[in-house]
């Protein structure tokens, strides 16, 4: 059994001197940093920050774009190593969203490429060292790092929510690294499609190379033929891909076998679930490799299940892996059988990470030491975990249930549908609605959707619209991203109605648009709370009509003419009696 590592800084350092000359990454363009040159890089980058008064518990951002593999790993440990915070910040959020971020944590330095500072007046750029000199001096932080302290903070991806921070103690981090060491063999090079700025590909790729004495093959951005040829040149044992690209690979292959890379032994898909019947294509198509399907939660550490070919027919789910429980939990709390449904649960032996700026939510999350998904499951009689949806994926429309998992699957059997995502939105007489954004062919109709799920689904549970699009809007992790697949069928839904013609619509679309930060105004048909208004919005906006009308508007008025058309001719007639 491999000795208990400190730190995972004392673990790059060891790695370092043992293994100078060995690769830790290369990059898709053929650039690549060795041990002893990325241990040489880290010292030069960290020895900037107590100049920058950045020391012990400084939390410190890190800007990278997705091809800055190189980079990022020398900001991130020169961030550890000097004891700080590595605040791993988002790749897909723009550069005023990072900005609240900053201000949010009290970031006030960020680390980035030295040719692309980050470019704010409220934060201050401090580039990550060049290529090696052999000038750092090799220093140690001032104080040995104590294991209980902060050590980084990475975001969820946001696909069912805004993207939260959950931060890692040194402790935690080096529980990962030695569950790497103990349960896998020793060096191997392993290829990847994986954003930086996600937990797997810091808390597992990264951490798990230094474990380990891998090599990474970062393919980011990803493409399918050339991350094919990259994981046949540098003999990759093991290739880690989000489940989103998992179709583009198939097709490549398919078109051309000989892309097969030959020593490839394990393929894994992570992020989102992949469909039975491509998994085993995929399978197929690369004899002797082994395709997995894993599922785990960035606030779940190194947690998750895992389906392989054997067991990818029976739905989302998989069984738990080396060095994870789980268990089903009730909505009181009580602790389930097995085939009895409630929350599923999921824990290592790992101390627990936390949220950094949301205690409420961080208590309904992690309960003695177990993470609660907020998924609905149960345990089968093999052991198997069977996720049945989502605790928040349920609608009311017209006073009845439906839910939004067998809405999406019942989708994503349709010939032409590769992928789908529905979404639920307020209707001021139904309650809810559903409205869906489907993958594929862009020429197919849309309406040819709505048409078949109607022999599949009752009424009330097929969405409208339906938007086609050639590819989902999806996170860093390649999930679906449900911000911006929210705000796409927003957007169709305005741009689809009928344009503003009287004077009255027109400001009252202008209104609208600026209360609800539309990107443009709604057309006259556009519905106010399906383009995601709410009680608050409604009174802000009837509260502009009033001033800028002089008319007493009654505060209900908008619940019962909800459109754009609707309530400029009511408010014509009030001006009218005035």
């Amino acid at each position: 059994m491999p000795e208990k590592t400190g730190t995972v800084v004392d673990l790059l350092l060891e790695r370092g001197a043992a293994e100078p000359d060995r690769t830790a990454v290369v990059l898709s363009d053929g650039r690549r940093i060795s041990y002893g040159e990325l241990v040489q890089r880290v010292f030069e980058t960290a020895e900037q920050l107590p100049g920058k008064g950045l020391g012990m518990s400084s939390r410190i951002g890190l800007w990278f774009l997705e091809g800055e593999w190189i980079d990022y790993a020398v900001g991130y440990f020169a961030a550890l190593l000097n004891g700080s915070v590595a605040v791993v910040l988002p790749t897909d959020s723009d550069r005023r969203g990072i900005r609240r971020i900053c201000r949010d944590l009290g970031i006030d330095h960020v680390l980035s490429a030295a040719a692309r500072p980050f470019g704010s007046a409220e934060v201050q750029d401090v580039p990550v060292a060049g290529p090696a000199t052999g000038a750092g001096r090799g220093g140690r932080p001032v104080a040995p790092l104590d294991p209980a302290r902060l050590a980084d903070v990475v975001f969820t991806s946001g696909s069912t929510g805004t993207p939260k921070g959950v931060a890692a103690s040194h402790e935690a981090l080096a529980g990962i690294a030695d569950g790497y060491r103990a349960r896998s063999g020793g060096a191997a090079v392993v290829a990847h499609g994986v954003s930086h700025a996600t937990a797997v590909g810091t808390r597992q790729l990264l951490l798990s190379a230094v474990a380990r004495g891998s090599t990474l093959v970062a393919c980011v951005p990803f493409e399918a033929r050339s991350f094919l040829a990259a994981a046949a040149a540098e003999s990759a044992a093991t290739a880690v891909l989000p489940a989103a690209a998992a179709r583009s690979v198939a097709r490549a292959l398919e078109d051309d076998p000989a892309l097969r890379p030959a020593g490839l032994r394990t393929l894994r898909f992570m992020s989102d679930h992949l469909p039975a019947e491509l998994h085993l294509a995929l399978a197929a198509l690369l004899p002797g490799t082994r395709v997995v399907n894993t599922y785990g939660l960035t606030e779940a550490g190194d947690a998750h299940l895992v389906t392989t070919q054997q067991d990818c027919g029976l739905g989302p789910g998989g069984f738990p892996a080396p060095g994870t429980e789980v268990g089903i939990m009730s909505a009181s709390g009580d602790w389930l059988e097995r085939g009895e449904e409630g929350y599923l649960c999921i824990r290592d032996r790992l101390p627990a990470l936390g949220y950094l700026t949301d205690p409420m939510a961080a208590a309904r999350t992690w309960r003695d030491g177990w993470t609660v998904t907020g998924d609905l499951a149960l345990i089968d009689g093999t052991g198997r975990v069977r996720i049945k949806g989502r605790s928040r994926g349920l609608a009311r429309v017209g006073g009845r249930t439906v839910s939004v998992s067998e809405v999406k699957a019942a989708l994503e059997t349709l010939p032409g549908v590769e992928a789908a995502a529905v979404v639920v939105l307020p209707h001021p007489t139904l309650g809810q609605s559903l409205a869906a954004v489907v993958e594929g062919p862009a020429d197919a109709p849309a309406e040819d959707v709505k048409a078949a799920l109607a022999g599949v689904l009752p009424a009330h549970a097929v969405p409208s619209p339906v938007v086609r699009v050639e590819q989902l809007p999806r996170s860093r992790t390649g999930k679906p991203h449900q911000d911006a697949i929210t705000a796409l069928v927003r957007r169709r839904m305005s741009a689809s109605s009928r344009p503003c013609r009287t004077a009255t619509e027109v400001l009252v679309g202008s209104v609208w648009s600026g209360v609800l930060e539309l990107d443009g105004a709604p057309g006259a048909d556009a519905d106010f709370f399906q383009l995601g208004g709410d009680s608050m919005a409604a009174v802000e906006v009837l509260a502009e009509l009033e001033g800028r009308l002089g008319v007493d508007i009654p505060l209900d008025l908008l619940f019962t003419r909800s459109s754009v058309g609707e309530l400029a001719r009511e408010l014509d007639r009030l001006r009218a009696e005035r």
